[in-house]
């Protein structure tokens, strides 16, 4: 069992999460977008490796929110059941 996250660190990661994990749905989108209207003749390889970023970033949102589940006893039946709805 690991120790309860401190208020400070709570108060920093969370904002860390939510915004790591926004900016790559918003960039999963773009990317799809970006696949579509560009004429580009290399347009597949620059929206294969965008999507391989934003699969990273969202991997990065994904274990901060866990990591923040983990420590805060408060919310932790929320956070399993929404890390289940994620999975």
């Amino acid at each position: 069992m690991t120790s309860p996250i401190s208020r400070g660190t709570f108060d920093t990661v969370r904002p860390a999460h939510a915004l790591v994990s926004a900016i790559a749905f918003l960039f999963f989108a773009i990317g799809g977008i970006g696949l579509r209207i560009s004429k580009h003749k290399q347009i597949v390889g620059i929206h294969a490796y965008w999507q391989i970023f934003n699969t990273a970033m969202m991997i990065v949102g994904f274990a901060l929110g866990a990591w923040l589940c983990q420590g805060n006893l408060s919310v932790s039946v929320y956070c399993y059941f929404a890390m289940l709805h994620v999975i």
